[in-house]
């Protein structure tokens, strides 16, 4: 019960950063999202007999949708050499090590799939935002 309440309101917290995101970026892409979740949706939906996995699903891949909504904006950072259109370095730390934790706790305690599976994948777009940071520190367009 509590992997479920920690996946719902993690959900939820996942769905409202990408709406605040979105308000922010110049062109952000809403019908690849619209279109990716509802063919996700709809897989999920005729795939799957077990309501608990469907809803489990779904956050997974919610999750991982709002893990790289960053890297939107990897072109417009690598044109201007500035990483002002990123979230902040911080954010990017406190994502990248709470997909660890999620990773660890996963793996090592409940051997649940569908509590690894998402935070390992979104360790790679943590890793992207790591190393652009690292190559454009300053968040001053040059």
């Amino acid at each position: 019960m509590v992997i479920l309440a920690i996946n719902i309101s993690s959900t939820l917290v996942s769905l409202f950063c990408v709406g605040v995101y979105s308000i922010f970026v110049r062109n952000f892409p809403w019908q690849m999202y619209a279109i990716c979740t509802i063919v996700i949706l709809l897989g999920i939906h005729f795939a799957f007999d077990n309501a608990i996995l469907k809803v489990g699903i779904i956050g997974c891949v919610l999750t991982v949708l709002s893990s790289l909504t960053p890297l939107v904006t990897i072109g417009t950072v690598l044109k201007d050499r500035s990483t002002a259109s990123m979230p902040s370095f911080s954010m990017t730390i406190a994502s990248f090590v709470t997909n660890i934790v999620w990773s660890l706790y996963g793996v090592l305690v409940t051997n649940d799939p569908l509590v690894y599976i998402p935070s390992i994948i979104c360790l790679f777009p943590g890793v992207v935002q790591l190393v652009v940071y690292s190559m454009y520190p300053s968040s001053t367009p040059k």
